[in-house]
């Protein structure tokens, strides 16, 4: 018997559609916040599509003893009651939740974790959402996506095509294990939004700007929503000529949402919310120079030892922290060509001094 708390409290057994009810509140031991419905209306939702699980019988929970459970098999699309959207004329695939619609000007914290099993099928170039914030009548404004290298923000605030990605997870980091998610975001048509991204308590991702368009209420959805099927069935990864997408299996939990940080209870979780605020964004630089030593290390280290590791890497951060006196360095550093030259140029001379 799984306990599954709606707007009054029923009893369901575990094989029951939990998508039959049209509002859906999570179990105490998954998530507080929100009131949730079927991202679509119609009655395609399978039994499978989302389930209240328990770690007894062998699934994965952040905390407690229950997570929810998402399935999507080929074939699982469907529709509004209206005919006015189907995911099946438009190539896509989804069981998905969608929450309570925020009001202009109003500032929440969203928190959630999510777990890729170890046998987990990334089927890109197929987009897969795993979340995603969307508004009333109009275009999704952030989706978090699972692309070929791993899980990714893409914000989309101005109109319907991304104008800004940034890479949350890599993908070997999303399978076996928990992720956590946290959001603080101003819902805002002005220049008084922002966004900021936090994942597994780092700061990943800060927008400071418009966060929805004018007129709207935001919303967050959660599942697993795949768009374009046919992007992946006429890949190279289609190696068996399938007629389907291979089936994917997710897990979500502590999905909470709340007016302030520490209403957040994210110290059950591990984390600060102290710590949280105070953490800076990475400038451009910052991630350039980052992203330089670490395709310098890489190089280096296919050439010598591995005891040599350490040595390396402390060569390394000299040969930075030198370049980064001269007077030029930033216009090196932001230039394609320049950067490039640099990290060959380091590379040559790290090979020579330490094979």
């Amino acid at each position: 018997m799984r306990k599954f708390l709606g707007i009054f409290i029923l009893v369901f057994i575990f094989s029951e559609n939990l998508f039959a009810k049209r509002d859906i509140t999570l179990t105490k031991d998954t998530g507080f916040g929100n009131l949730y419905s079927k991202s679509l209306t119609g009655n395609y939702y399978k039994d499978y599509g989302m389930q209240i699980v328990n770690k007894v019988d062998g699934h994965p929970v952040r905390l407690g003893h229950e997570s929810v459970r998402f399935e999507v098999q080929p074939g699982d699309c469907g529709a509004d009651k209206d005919g006015e959207w189907s995911d099946c004329k438009k190539d896509r695939e989804r069981h998905e939740l969608s929450g309570k619609r925020m009001k202009n000007g109003s500032t929440w914290w969203y928190a959630w974790s999510i777990y890729f099993p170890k046998d987990h099928i990334n089927v890109y170039p197929t987009s897969v959402a795993y979340g995603q914030f969307h508004q009333t009548g109009s275009f999704p404004l952030f989706m978090f996506k699972e692309r070929e290298s791993g899980y990714w923000l893409a914000k989309s605030t101005n109109n319907d095509m991304t104008d800004e990605s940034r890479k949350i997870l890599n993908d070997k980091d999303m399978r076996g294990k928990w992720n956590d998610i946290l959001v603080n975001v101003n819902w805002s048509h002005k220049k008084d939004g922002f966004f900021k991204l936090w994942a597994n308590g780092k700061l990943i991702y800060e927008h400071q700007g418009k966060t929805k368009s004018k007129g709207t209420k935001v919303y967050f959805k959660f599942g697993l929503y795949r768009s374009f099927m046919s992007n992946w069935l006429k890949s190279e990864k289609n190696i068996n000529n399938s007629s389907g997408v291979p089936a994917q299996i997710v897990y979500y939990d502590e999905i909470r949402k709340a007016k302030k940080c520490n209403k957040l209870k994210i110290n059950e979780l591990g984390y600060s919310c102290d710590d949280l605020m105070s953490q800076k964004k990475e400038s451009k630089n910052e991630r350039l120079i980052k992203t330089l030593k670490k395709k310098i290390l890489q190089k280096i280290m296919l050439e010598v030892k591995e005891d040599k590791h350490t040595d390396v890497e402390n060569w390394i951060e000299k040969q930075i922290t030198k370049w980064s006196k001269k007077s030029n360095f930033v216009d090196e550093i932001t230039g394609t060509k320049s950067r490039k030259d640099k990290r060959n140029e380091l590379i040559k001379k790290g090979i020579k001094k330490f094979k």
